[in-house]
Order: C-alpha cells, then sequence, then structure tokens
C-alpha cells in the first residue's frame, strides 16, 4: 500500500475484545496468591502447581497495562511517572499567558493605589489573589470535569479529591472481592 493512503478503519468492535483473558494463579512459598497473563511469567518453580483462570474482558481484573490489582508492586505506573508527565502537559501558552495577566493585575492595582496608604494597598492586594486564585481553582475543577463553575475554593478541591478517593477504595475492594472471589473458585 503506497504511504499515502490511510487503511479504512474496522467496522464495528473489535471481537477479539469481548474474548475473556486468560491467566494463570499461582501460590509462592511467603503464601500470597499471583496471577500473570503469560506462562514466561511464572517461575520455574510454580509452572507445574500454575492454573488457568479466565477472566471476562470486562473485568476490572483485567484492567490492562499498568493497573495490576492483584499484585500492586507490578504496577508500571509511579508517582514520579504521573509528576513527570503533568509536567509534560503543561501548556507553556496558557502558563504565560496566566502569569502575564497576575503581572499586569497586580501591577494596576499597585499604581491604582499609588498614593494610597499601605492598608488599603493591601487589602486591595489581597482582594486581587483572592480573586485569581479563585478563577485558578475553578478553572482546575473545570479541566477535570468536576464543576462547570468559574470560580472555586479549597474546600471544593478538597471534597473532590475525598470523592476520588471514595471512587478508588470502592474500586480497590470490588476487585479485591473479585480475586477472592477466583481464589475460592480455584480451590
Amino acid at each position: 500500500m503506497p504511504e499515502s493512503e490511510v487503511p479504512d478503519p474496522p467496522l464495528g468492535p473489535d471481537p477479539r475484545a469481548a474474548q475473556p483473558k486468560k491467566y494463570y494463579q499461582y501460590e509462592a512459598s511467603d503464601g500470597r496468591v499471583h496471577l500473570v497473563d503469560s506462562v514466561d511469567k511464572l517461575p520455574p518453580e510454580a509452572r507445574s502447581k500454575a492454573a488457568p483462570v479466565e477472566l471476562p474482558a470486562h473485568s476490572p481484573l483485567s484492567a490492562g497495562p499498568g493497573a495490576n490489582p492483584v499484585d500492586p508492586s507490578a504496577t508500571t505506573a509511579t508517582v514520579g511517572d504521573s509528576v513527570a508527565g503533568a509536567l509534560k502537559t503543561i501548556d507553556a501558552t496558557s502558563f504565560a499567558l496566566g502569569f502575564g495577566v497576575a503581572a499586569i493585575v497586580l501591577t494596576l492595582l499597585y499604581k491604582l493605589t499609588e498614593g494610597s496608604r499601605f492598608i488599603p494597598k493591601l487589602v486591595l492586594g489581597l482582594a486581587a489573589v483572592a480573586l485569581m486564585t479563585s478563577l485558578y481553582l475553578g478553572y482546575l475543577r473545570r479541566t477535570t470535569g468536576q464543576s462547570d463553575t468559574p470560580l472555586a475554593g479549597p474546600a471544593e478541591l478538597v471534597n473532590d479529591a475525598r470523592k476520588a478517593v471514595k471512587t478508588m477504595e470502592d474500586r480497590q475492594a470490588e476487585q479485591q472481592r473479585l480475586l477472592d472471589e477466583i481464589v475460592r473458585e480455584a480451590h
């Protein structure tokens, strides 16, 4: 096929996507039960005792690369990876624009209150910082899909974080329940 041609995407869902995923379960010498997705990943001493396990494709345990709820030490993503990823996603133009707007607003406030005493300058400066912070927190909530409001305070972000933790805990509990069920069925 010439390089200028792009193949048509397949019609309909990929029939392989709905197939159950096959894992191999074994018990390590420390008593922990492990699931691996390939015979090659089984330790040599466990190969003769490993039991095949099939999970539905939609199972939380079949979440894919980087998401191994069975053995958290086997996850591929780390906190350092997520920080590095976040730094890579900073939009330099938007960052520069925000910094420039903040500098202009603070300069205008300073110039407007040039003849004023210290207290009015301080109050206006703090009000400007509070407004810009609220706008920024509102922007964060909008970009993460938490809210459509233009302003937000730290309490809303804390509540969003609590909801996210609760959702994660619920998912982990469901994954543990499924894992316990698989272990019971295997024995």
